[in-house]
């Protein structure tokens, strides 16, 4: 980690009121944007690195065979990131490794 750089702690009340915003509102956000992302998703490299992932609302976007190295600080989204790479793309692997900058990466693979 960098000198003067500190970790990500994540706050308990706003990571889970962000996890549960974001899950919720899933849906409506698609209806919403999904001509513009599936227009930015539709020439992407096999591998994406996504910083932010969220709840995992562009994993419906991503091509079959397409490595995702998906990057989520906040712990309290990382149940609805896990379960929308299982629904988005059954056959997805996933690994849970914690990095020394405390940032989790969640691996998903289409196989």
């Amino acid at each position: 980690m960098e000198a003067g750089a500190s970790e990500f702690e994540a706050h308990p009340g706003r990571g889970r009121f962000n996890a549960a915003f974001f899950h919720v509102m899933d849906g409506y956000i698609d209806w919403h944007l999904r001509k513009h992302k599936e227009a930015v998703y539709a020439d992407l490299p096999r591998t994406v690195v996504e910083i932010g992932s969220g709840v995992g609302a562009n994993f419906r976007y991503v091509k079959p065979g397409t490595k995702v190295i998906a990057v989520e600080p906040n712990p309290y989204m990382h149940k609805s990131l896990r379960l929308a790479a299982e629904r988005h793309r059954s056959s997805w692997r996933y690994e849970m490794s914690w990095e020394s900058t405390s940032i989790s990466q969640i691996r998903v693979r289409m196989r």
